[in-house]
């Protein structure tokens, strides 16, 4: 057929969306090489600093902290039986991954200066969740031995920590290079939304992966776990001539970023909201991929990766919390346009029950995007945003303002409606993906064919005519957002 950690959010998900829109973008002109001597570097005179280094330096601290703790906790070094068995032949238990919003708990008590302060904020955190319940089940002897390491790896991390956060700001500019040397030069390239709407977002196997492929395919024969499942956290294939990509990208591409700013050009929001693309740099008219696409592409990713969260999660945003967010807009007189009045009516219809499906995803959403904006800030730095009269930068778009609020609430409302057709969407994705996979693998398509997926496309394409086992099918549909997440589910 030719036509994109507890569960946790994949920290590179933005980062490496964003390295693929800054890479692409020197591909398409060939003049990103140049930036460094073209005279054009300054985005705006007299911009000021939005980004500064102390910020990223406290970012680069609670990574370093983080991925020290997901080690102890993941017991590297030991094999995977040793660590399915490890709570009946070792002291401290097994957990394979710590989501992100929960980590936010925990971090401030593994941080703090003081290690007994520390595990008395550790032990007034609540488990919602199996996986949370699991992270806590941690002895005083157990924590205090982490809490040790943490403060051990952060002192000998504290050099190149400081000098990887400076390295991020250019010395003069101030800026983050190429991120905000590109958000505002208007530019167009092969990834705006119109040429991946015309020309599609085209996948291919890398050369040196092939071996490892075939073997997958063998091994998968005619089960139901899907060869997509198996190898969706591999660099195994380029994404429009990006190498070096995951499989699990080519559902955030063409999924997140393609299908969900399609959604906003089909239902009027582009229009609606052009102010504020404007204001960041309007990048649905130059790179979807760029930093900023991933403001409105987080949106469609939290769907997905919402559907595979473990039953009982509590976000760290409620709906409540929303509702009275635009509530204080309202009362402030910030809804001041008919498109801040329909997403202030959809938040006070949720808030009526809380329970209900749009209400909790929206929550997960919303707290999802916040949490991994700090990812985006330490990588690549904050999303700039400038007066439209003056041309100035004026800060870090708001991700709270009445404006963008008002956009992120519409949007996911789009999302969820039936007739968008979000879901069987990314299924048919999902089947065209995996029967590209089957067919390289399986040498029915050569080790160098691209599989091109345009968006109009997908719902023309006839599924019937797929090979697919049933049962894979089946798999897919009911683990429908299994390419968001990093974990297996097999």
């Amino acid at each position: 057929m030719n036509t994109t950690k507890g569960y946790s959010q994949e920290p590179s998900i933005a980062e490496d969306s964003d390295k693929q829109g800054q890479l692409r973008w020197e591909i398409e002109t060939g003049l990103a090489g140049d930036l460094a001597c073209s005279g054009v570097l300054e985005l705006i005179p007299q911009q000021e600093r939005v980004d500064q280094v102390e910020e990223i330096i406290e970012l680069e601290r609670k990574h370093e902290a983080l991925e020290c703790i997901r080690s102890k906790y993941a017991l590297q070094g030991l094999s995977p039986l040793q660590r399915a068995l490890a709570p009946l032949i070792r002291p401290m238990h097994y957990v394979e991954e710590i989501g992100n919003q929960f980590a936010q708990k925990i971090l401030p008590a593994y941080m703090h200066a003081d290690p007994k302060v520390g595990l008395q904020i550790f032990r007034e955190i609540q488990p919602h969740t199996t996986q949370e319940e699991m992270v806590l089940l941690v002895s005083d002897q157990q924590f205090m031995g982490i809490h040790g390491v943490v403060k051990g790896h952060l002192e000998t991390k504290s050099a190149d920590i400081e000098n990887a956060a400076a390295s991020r700001l250019d010395p003069v500019s101030g800026q983050i290079p190429i991120n905000d040397r590109l958000q505002f030069r208007g530019t167009e390239t092969a990834s705006s939304l119109e040429n991946i709407l015309k020309n599609g977002v085209e996948l291919s196997i890398e050369p040196e992966a092939i071996d490892s492929l075939k073997q997958v395919v063998a091994n998968a024969g005619d089960g139901s776990i899907p060869i997509t499942e198996q190898v969706k956290n591999l660099r195994l294939i380029t994404i429009n001539g990006f190498r070096g990509s995951k499989i699990s990208h080519a559902a955030h591409d063409a999924i997140d970023h393609a299908w969900t700013f399609d959604l906003l050009r089909r239902t009027g929001l582009l229009d609606d909201y052009r102010d504020l693309l404007q204001s960041i740099g309007n990048p649905h008219q130059t790179n979807i991929f760029f930093r900023e696409g991933e403001a409105i592409a987080s949106i469609s990713f939290g769907v997905r990766y919402w559907s595979m969260i473990e039953p009982g999660f509590k976000p760290s945003t409620s709906i409540q919390d929303i509702a009275e967010k635009m509530d204080e807009h309202f009362e402030m007189g910030r809804l001041t346009d008919v498109r801040h009045i329909r997403a202030y009516k959809i938040a006070r219809q949720l808030i009526k029950d809380p329970s209900v499906r749009e209400a909790q995803c929206l929550a997960f959403t919303l707290s999802n995007y916040l949490t991994e904006l700090n990812e985006q800030r330490r990588k690549h730095g904050k999303i700039k945003q400038k007066d439209l009269v003056t041309g100035s930068v004026v800060g870090e778009l708001d991700p709270l303002s009445p404006d963008f609020l008002s956009l992120f609430i519409e949007t996911h409302h789009e999302i969820l409606k039936s007739e968008n057709k979000h879901r069987n969407d990314l299924f048919v994705f999902h089947i065209i993906l995996e029967e590209f996979l089957r067919d390289v693998g399986d040498g029915n398509l050569p080790a160098d064919a691209s599989l091109n997926v345009r968006i109009p496309d997908l719902r023309t394409i006839d599924v019937t005519r797929t090979k697919l086992p049933a049962s894979r099918l089946h798999w897919m549909f009911r683990n429908h957002g299994f390419t968001s997440i990093k974990d297996s589910i097999y």
